[in-house]
């Protein structure tokens, strides 16, 4: 059965009954307005009863109201699936991790002299790929960073590695650690890394309160893996791990800064930021040295706070939230895990840490010690042990290692000329007086910078039994310390001569 022609529909009939036809705000469709449609509409509306028309309002505000609520209601049940994807811990990792990167790229933007490259390795590969090579310079990871770089004619050696990785105290993630160390070592690159908490053996870094024993702990049993892991090789001056974790982002809040008008709240537990978007400490490192490297062209200054100056080991540029207060907006919240007192500081150094603490009475973060994971040797004088404890700090491994870098590629290309060893060491140790000079610690951190040695010898010697092989033996002493102490390094590397061409 079919409607008559002339039947109103009903989307077309006010709540009175009346047809909207009758008040001529709904034309025939053969019969076009004289006036434009906006025009049209007004006027007829002018021309209804007040009754009529406060009826056709009251429709439309409860039509609009109804698709407002119904709009909020999906809002809500896509914020729930939101949440739960973006509090996933592999989600948060992933977003961690991308969102550190992107904050190292942002720094580096416009430094000629930076370059970051990416290697995509998780940590079960990286375990995976030392586990199966029957020494550590058979690996993979070896070949990547070593041999096509340090060891290759052209390669460019990594001056820092910043790798993503949270292992724990569990045996298994030591010796990778350890294998590891060894593969970093090699090529001078010195490497920081995050750390889990189940580090120390608990579950949060909250957990880690003034009133634990450090210490204490790390002398029971169940820490015998990172005693040994600290003692075992030196290979471990070249790692530094970093902790606790720092805030990566803000909770999104509907600021209406989103493009897609999207209303999306971040359900988040303000009390203890459980669910936060929290990433590795060993960006915040890497950012140090960058911004170091840029504004110096070394890796000196990257500890220590001066007063209202920035730079050293300062981090002012991480996103601040607030604590939850009765009135908004009173205090800071320091974008970090967990606050470290200063006992713990001292003590976190001492254990083979470089903890993150924030600067005082602000809420920005600094690293005040940059302690390797290697363990110092405990001498009976003074100053042997202030060189031995120096010299394991990651500042002055990374200023040694960037020397054996160049040492390195300039030996190879006068080795290459068949020049003897006497040749090659004079050579080098011309090159080198360049960047040595004696000061003090009224020398300004720019003349640090361009001559960063206090002292330098190199020696050149021939392997015995292999013929065109050549050892290298730099002797360095950085010139940047915040000790007023010196820290002298032994440097060994070899070089084989390279086969002539006929002419």
């Amino acid at each position: 059965m079919t409607a008559p022609e002339d039947a109103v529909p009903s989307e077309h009939m006010d709540p009175a009954g009346h047809s909207l036809a009758d008040a001529g705000l709904v034309a025939p469709m053969d019969r076009q307005p004289d006036l434009p449609a906006a025009d049209a509409v007004s006027e007829k509306v002018a021309a209804l009863t007040p009754a009529r028309r406060e009826a056709l309002w009251q429709r439309n505000r409860e039509t609009t109201f109804t698709i407002d609520r119904l709009i909020a209601g999906i809002d809500r049940l896509l914020s729930v699936q939101v949440d739960e994807i973006i509090h996933h811990p592999r989600f948060q990792r992933l977003e961690g991790s991308w969102r550190g990167l992107i904050w190292l790229v942002r720094i580096a933007d416009g430094l000629k002299a930076v370059k970051i490259r990416v290697l995509n390795l998780s940590w079960r590969e990286l375990t995976r790929d030392l586990e199966r090579a029957i020494e550590f310079d058979q690996s993979e990871a070896f070949n990547k960073i070593y041999t096509q770089e340090f060891d290759t004619p052209g390669g460019e050696p990594y001056g820092l590695i910043v790798a993503d990785y949270e292992p724990s105290k569990h045996p298994k993630d030591l010796e990778t650690v350890r294998a590891f160390a060894g593969v970093v070592a090699a090529p001078h690159a010195p490497t920081v890394m995050g750390c889990s908490p189940a580090m120390f053996g608990i579950d949060r870094f909250r957990e880690l309160v003034p009133t634990i024993d450090l210490p204490g702990m790390f002398l029971r049993p169940e820490f015998a893996g990172w005693r040994s892991l600290r003692t075992g090789t030196e290979d471990t001056r070249y790692l530094g791990v970093v902790f606790p974790r720092i805030l990566m982002r803000l909770p999104y809040r509907p600021d209406g800064s989103r493009a897609d008008g999207f209303v999306y709240r971040e359900t988040v537990h303000a009390e203890d930021a459980r669910n936060w978007l929290w990433g590795s400490a060993a960006y915040a490192f890497g950012a140090v040295v960058i911004r170091s490297f840029g504004t110096y062209g070394w890796f000196g200054d990257i500890r220590g706070a001066g007063r209202d100056l920035p730079g050293g080991g300062l981090l002012d540029d991480l996103p601040f939230p607030w604590f939850t207060t009765d009135r908004p907006r009173v205090a800071q919240r320091p974008p970090v895990e967990a606050m470290l007192t200063e006992r713990q500081e001292r003590e976190l150094a001492e254990l083979g840490f470089i903890p993150l603490m924030t600067a005082r009475l602000t809420s920005y973060l600094v690293f005040n010690s940059n302690q390797s994971v290697w363990q110092p040797t405990r001498y009976d004088k003074p100053a042997a042990r202030a060189n031995a404890k120096l010299s394991s700090m990651l500042q002055q491994i990374l200023c040694a290692s960037r020397f054996a870098h160049y040492i390195k590629v300039i030996a190879r290309d006068i080795i290459g000329a068949s020049t003897t060893p006497e040749t090659c060491r004079d050579r080098l140790s011309a090159w080198i007086f360049n960047y040595t000079m004696g000061g003090g610690s009224e020398t300004s951190l720019e003349m640090k910078s361009r001559y960063p040695l206090q002292s330098a010898q190199i020696d050149v010697r021939e392997l015995p039994g292999k013929p065109g092989h050549y050892a290298l033996i730099a002797r360095l002493q950085p010139q940047f310390q915040l000790d007023e102490m010196g820290a002298t390094f032994n440097l060994i590397s070899t070089v084989r001569q390279q086969a002539q061409r006929a002419a």
